[in-house]
């Protein structure tokens, strides 16, 4: 099917409602494929949306992705009313995503007038990236971590990590190991340090919080006119960790 064509019939899915104007493709991120929608609502107003759909490889477990994207962001909604967030669209019966075959589909709104940074361009956008997601810790740390699902299993278990690079040497499959001899030295003498957090949440001293699990810096859409931080996206690994 025509792109565009499908693009439509997934955003009717969503009850959007109006004339469909067209697509772009959007070219930021590796994982999942991204569009800008572009509808003339019944009122006259242009308006856009952001449709995707979910690699579902990368991400086993999509609906309790999903889940957990819903809950986390209408809980921003509801606590901080006057922020940008992101707002995920419901189809008739009141899911937040579209399966179409081998397809899973999902949209939100379409925030308009931002830029992302792929790398550090200034200190001022370090500092307000971290600052956007010390906000998003902050607006979640009271939210009940029992209703979020781990979608990827041990996905910053450091030790689990370090057993599979201790398996991985063991096996050297394609003969490297001599070549990194240096590195692996100097990650296996910073185990008990690097796996100390890990360590304290298993004997309860640290507390599981909702957490991002993937805070690089074009995960935050930037105002273009003083790089202010606008919102933090990409929530696909958001799920119980340590902050």
């Amino acid at each position: 099917m025509d792109i565009d064509k499908k693009l439509e019939q997934v955003s009717r899915m969503f009850c959007i409602e109006g004339s469909y104007v067209g697509h772009r493709t959007i070219q930021v991120g590796n994982v999942n494929q991204t569009y800008e929608v572009q509808f003339l609502l019944p009122n006259g107003e242009p308006k856009s949306f952001l449709v995707q759909n979910v690699n579902t490889y990368a991400f086993r477990n999509p609906v309790q992705l999903m889940e957990n994207i819903d809950q986390v962001t209408e809980y921003i909604r509801k606590k901080k009313p006057g922020k940008v967030t992101l707002h995920f669209h419901h189809t008739a019966d009141r899911k937040i995503y579209v399966i179409d075959g081998d397809n899973f589909w999902r949209m939100t709104n379409f925030i308009p007038s931002t830029v992302t940074y792929s790398s550090m361009v200034s200190e001022q956008v370090v500092r307000n990236a971290g600052k956007a997601f010390g906000e998003f810790q902050l607006e979640l740390s009271d939210f009940d971590i029992t209703k979020l699902s781990e979608t990827i299993p041990g996905f910053h278990n450091t030790k689990l990590r370090y057993e599979q690079l201790a398996a991985a040497i063991e096996k050297d499959l394609v003969g490297r190991r001599k070549t990194v001899q240096a590195e692996i030295d100097f990650l296996m003498s910073v185990k008990d340090s690097a796996c100390k957090l890990t360590d304290m949440q298993q004997k309860g001293l640290l507390p599981l919080r909702v957490t991002h699990n993937d805070t690089k810096i074009n995960n935050v859409l930037f105002n273009p006119d003083d790089n202010s931080a606008i919102v933090v996206v990409d929530l696909d690994t958001v799920m119980p960790g340590l902050v």
